[in-house]
């Protein structure tokens, strides 16, 4: 059953309440000489090791939550370490969460730039909206002023040469 448990690609070790290792597999014994520099001889010193950060150089901590701690090894390997406490032991388990750290890292940056890509999009609307209004004003007061202009000429003519309606020149003065 050892030779099973040490195939494992996934460290694990089952210890009593004091911290004295019951069984423990090559791969968190690998991991423990990693991190800490030592075997693991005792499970609440390693986990004590690895909530509190006192590692190897080259072993970043990324993550401490109640229940798991997320580490980044020298080799840019990422692995997940979790404690349950089971009856009357601990079990501590790491498992290799390098893809899916590196997916995670990978869509906070896609969501960084969807962001931005948003925050311009926004801007963009308002200032279509400031040029769509400002367009309106000015066509706006394009067709004023031809319409003025026309009354004007209009009246012009009607008074200088009598030529014209002059119902017509009054509704074209009460439209403007």
């Amino acid at each position: 059953m050892k030779q099973s448990f040490d195939k494992l690609k996934t460290g694990i070790c089952f210890s009593y309440k004091n911290g004295m290792i019951k069984l423990i597999n090559h791969r968190m014994d690998e991991l423990g000489r990693i991190i800490t520099g030592n075997e693991v001889s005792n499970a609440l010193e390693f986990i004590d090791t690895i909530k509190n950060g006192m590692f190897q150089p080259g072993v970043e901590r990324l993550y401490v939550g109640e229940d798991r701690i997320i580490l980044r090894l020298p080799d840019l390997s990422v692995w997940s370490f979790s404690v349950e406490e089971i009856a009357s032991m601990y079990e501590i388990t790491a498992a290799d969460a390098t893809d899916i750290y590196r997916v995670t890292e990978e869509l906070k940056m896609s969501n960084a730039e969807l962001q931005l890509m948003n925050d311009r999009l926004v801007k963009y609307g308002e200032n279509v909206d400031e040029l769509t209004k400002s367009r309106e004003r000015l066509e706006t007061k394009h067709r004023i002023h031809a319409e003025l202009g026309k009354a004007l000429l209009a009246t012009r003519l009607f008074l200088q040469n009598n030529d014209g309606n002059a119902d017509e020149i009054i509704n074209m003065w009460k439209r403007n």
